[in-house]
Parts: C-alpha cells; sequence; structure tokens
C-alpha cells in the first residue's frame, strides 16, 4: 500500500508539470528547457542528498545503475516535450500514462509473478490507449496523430526504465544518492547535447518562472517513485504515478480549454482504470 500512496502523491505533481509542459511546449527550445528543468531539480534534491544520504550504501553497482536511470529519463523527457508539441493532451497523457505495462513487464521478467488480474489491467490500458489514438483528431496540436503517439511511447519506454533502474538501485544502495546521481548523470548529457548543438540556456529565460516550478514538481515526483524503490511491490508505485494523466487532462482541459468527447473519455477512463487495477 505503500508504494501505492507514493505513486498517487507523484501522479499528483506529475499532472501539474505535465500541464506547464504543454502549456510552454509550442515553439520551445526542448533540450535547454529539459536541462534548466533538471538543474532546477538538482538544486532542491542537492541540500537533502548531502545532509541525509547514506552515501557509505553507494556501491559501484548502485551508482551506475542510477546513472543509466538518469540517461533513460532524458530520453523519456525529449518523448514528452515533443509529443506535448504536436498532440493535445488527451491523446498524449494516455500512451505516456502506459508506461506501467513496461514496469509490470519488467517487475515480471525479473522473478515477479503476473497474475491473470494483473494481465487483464495491462489489456484494459493497451486498449484504451489504441482507442484515444483512434478516436483523436489528426488535425487536434500541431503534428500529426501517428507522430504524437510514436513520440509519446518513446516518452514511455524512457520513464519505464528509469523507475526500474533507479529503484533497482535503490535496493542495492541509498534513495537521495540514487537520486542525486541519476539527475547529475542527466545533466551531463544534456550539457553534452548543447555543446554538440550549440544551443544555450538563454534560448529559454522567458520561460524561466514556469521552468522552475517544472523543476521542483519533477524532483519531488520522481523522488517519491524511486523512494518506493525500498518497499514491496515498488513497481506499483510507477504504475499509480502514470495516473498523472488523468490530473493533466482535466487541468488542461480546465485551463486550456482542450475539449474531450465523450468516447474520448472512455478511452482514458479504461487506461487508468487498469492502471489503478495494477496498483491495487
Amino acid at each position: 500500500m505503500g508504494s501505492v500512496i507514493l505513486g498517487i502523491a507523484a501522479a499528483l505533481a506529475w499532472g501539474v508539470h505535465d500541464l506547464l509542459v504543454r502549456r510552454i511546449s509550442e515553439g520551445l527550445a526542448i533540450a535547454p528547457a529539459i536541462l534548466s528543468v533538471l538543474l532546477i531539480g538538482t538544486l532542491f534534491t542537492l541540500p537533502l542528498a548531502l545532509g541525509l544520504g547514506g552515501w557509505a550504501q553507494m556501491t559501484g553497482q548502485a551508482t551506475l545503475l542510477a546513472a543509466l536511470s538518469g540517461i533513460a529519463y532524458v530520453v523519456g523527457c525529449f518523448g514528452l516535450y515533443l509529443a506535448f508539441r504536436i498532440g493535445p493532451v488527451k491523446l498524449v497523457a494516455p500512451v505516456v500514462g502506459a508506461f506501467p505495462v513496461l514496469s509490470v513487464g519488467w517487475a515480471w521478467l525479473s522473478g515477479s509473478p503476473l497474475g491473470t488480474a494483473d494481465a487483464l489491467a495491462i489489456a484494459a490500458i493497451v486498449g484504451g490507449v489504441i482507442a484515444v489514438a483512434l478516436l483523436s483528431d489528426e488535425g487536434a496540436g500541431n503534428g500529426s496523430r501517428a507522430a504524437a503517439v510514436g513520440w509519446g511511447a518513446l516518452g514511455a519506454v524512457g520513464f519505464a526504465l528509469t523507475f526500474g533502474l533507479s529503484q533497482a538501485a535503490t535496493r542495492i544502495g541509498a534513495e537521495l544518492p540514487v537520486i542525486l546521481m541519476a539527475r547529475l548523470a542527466a545533466i551531463g548529457l544534456m550539457i553534452a547535447l548543447l555543446a554538440l548543438t550549440r544551443q544555450r540556456l538563454s534560448q529559454v529565460s522567458r520561460h524561466r518562472a514556469t521552468l522552475t516550478g517544472m523543476g521542483l514538481f519533477d524532483a519531488l515526483a520522481l523522488g517519491l517513485v524511486t523512494a518506493a524503490g525500498t518497499l514491496p511491490n515498488p513497481e506499483f508505485a510507477a504504475a499509480t504515478s502514470s495516473v498523472f494523466g488523468v490530473v493533466t487532462i482535466v487541468l488542461a482541459r480546465l485551463f486550456l480549454a482542450e475539449p474531450v468527447s465523450l468516447p474520448q473519455w472512455g478511452g482514458v477512463g479504461l487506461v487508468f482504470a487498469g492502471v489503478a487495477a495494477l496498483g491495487f
């Protein structure tokens, strides 16, 4: 139950984060934005990790897994930002939110049993994502439906790998050092990408306040899911955290006036009913 509670809290934080992503994504320089969010979140995490951290528990394997989770997180962020740039929340959120299928699959391959109820929940998630994609208007957003789904799927893969690797690192290391090492690895990768593409942080300076909020919500959510690595069934934290899509869709409907048809609500509901079934 503890993993589920942490996942729900993370979902609330990520729902607000993703609404902010959608709000500023059009025309945004994505790489500088991701680096800004990572830097801000790291400043939030750094004093906690240094002051409370358990660094003596960080083996070489735990450090490597943490670093790989940071690299996977960069992949997930690129998929998420690009998907929101070209597709509406009602399409992108369920696709990215389907990453519990991969998280539970990861756990199953690692030896955790997969019962009939879990298999049915996964089928509901996949079916709901397909329904939302088919029912979405091709013209909704700034690009094609297929491209939005493709980038969203990349985001789901990146986030599933992030959670699997970070929770594995936490089981043999310590929570706060794992979070910090993952973020430092992600920052290092983004600095290299910016240097190669000759982009600068100043390209997103007009979004500084929004990016600050995104960094804080992102650090909070990722920390909550990573913390579940020491609890029973940590994959359920990743599963329930994907309910962030419901939060994002509702907020987008309220604040961005993005329309959602009744059949699409049905598909969205099917996705997150499957997520809830996995969590409980």
